[in-house]
């Protein structure tokens, strides 16, 4: 595992996990689920077919176009 910036962080989270009696896996889940609702209270519903995308190669290219990125 990578260096926490606090040496415990791992064993309080160990601690909650416990506490809560969620496998790894169920909190892992919990955390995808709690990070979704989130990011769909902050900006919305993803378009349809595209639940979980951060965007498509059109999006991105208009983007680009109006940075003047890409336009050499």
């Amino acid at each position: 595992m990578p260096d926490l910036k606090e040496p415990d962080l791992e064993d309080k989270i160990e601690e909650l996990r416990e506490e809560t009696g969620l496998s790894t896996e169920e909190l892992l889940t919990r955390l995808k689920e709690e990070r979704e609702a989130l990011v769909r209270d902050r900006y919305g519903e993803a378009p349809t077919g595209e639940e979980g995308s951060t965007g498509n190669a059109s999006q991105k290219s208009a983007s680009q176009n109006r940075s003047g990125a890409g336009n050499e």
